[in-house]
């Protein structure tokens, strides 16, 4: 199926399993759209708010998100091998 969008007044649509729509919130579709909405942007920088409006999910319109963007650093640490 394909979430029909509009994120930051810019038209979009993003195919996924129907299967995400028995466990995803609104919310959680709001903010996949948003990180693919940018992902496909790369050279822009997004805002600290982008509107998102999930127009046609399974035919429902589920209304307009504010999805904040905020930049965390992510630190993974990995064990080091004793030396000797």
């Amino acid at each position: 199926m394909n979430i029909l969008y509009t994120a930051d007044g810019l038209d979009g649509s993003l195919p996924i399993a129907s299967e995400y729509l028995l466990f995803a919130t609104a919310e959680d579709m709001a903010e996949l759209v948003t990180i693919t909405h940018w992902m496909a942007r790369p050279h822009e920088i997004p805002p600290a708010v982008t509107v998102v409006h999930l127009r046609n999910v399974d035919g429902v319109d589920l209304g307009k998100f504010d999805v904040r963007h905020q930049m965390h650093r992510v630190y993974t640490a990995t064990a080091q091998k004793a030396a000797g």
